[in-house]
This record gives C-alpha cells, structure tokens and sequence, in this order.
C-alpha cells in the first residue's frame, strides 16, 4: 500500500474517531426531566447511543489493527538504503507518528 493511501485512511479514522468523541459528549450531557423517560423499558436515547459508540469504538479498533499493519509493512519493506533525509523518508516518519497519535486517540 503507498504512503499516501495509507495517510487517507488514517485520516478517515481519525475523522471517524472525532465524530465518536463528540457522541460520547452528547451522551455524558444527556438528561432528562423525571418521568420523561420510557418506564416501560422502550427504546431509550441513552441506550442506543451507548450501543452506537460501543459498535464505533470497535470498528475503531479493528480499523487501527490494520492500519498498523499496513504501516509495519511500509516500514519493514523500506529499501535497504534509503537516502537519508529523502522526501518520501519524511512522509513515512510523518505517517508513523500520525498511526502512534491515532492509537492514543483510540485508546482514549
């Protein structure tokens, strides 16, 4: 996989991984009024935003599993003597630091 199609989809993940924060928010700001909520144990808002992040949060991981994958083996297959200092040494030092920043992203 090239550089720069490995750097799109960590950036799609990552977009992923905000809109994920911003519905953990959403629920920790949740409330109701007293008896505004189903007694009848119906579909409450709560509970499915809690099942929606838990299914994001998964989906997270497994992505990253791959990505991380994929960015091992751009590492690992780097020519023998790659010139020092070269454009596409940058990138690649770019995009790991990028998947490392994404792991802590996810972890938290």
């Amino acid at each position: 996989m090239s550089i720069r199609a490995l750097s799109e989809q960590v950036a799609a993940l990552s977009d992923s991984v905000r809109t994920t924060v911003q519905l953990t928010g959403r629920l920790s700001k949740l409330s109701f009024a007293p008896g505004s909520t189903p007694l009848d144990g119906g579909a409450d808002v709560r509970v499915e935003l809690t099942q929606d992040i838990h299914e994001s949060l998964k989906q997270h991981e497994e992505s990253f599993e791959l990505i991380k994958q994929e960015a091992d083996e751009l590492t690992a297959t780097s020519g023998r003597h790659p010139r020092r200092g070269s454009e596409k040494e940058r990138e690649k030092a770019k995009l790991i630091a990028q998947v490392a920043r994404l792991g802590e992203d996810i972890k938290q």
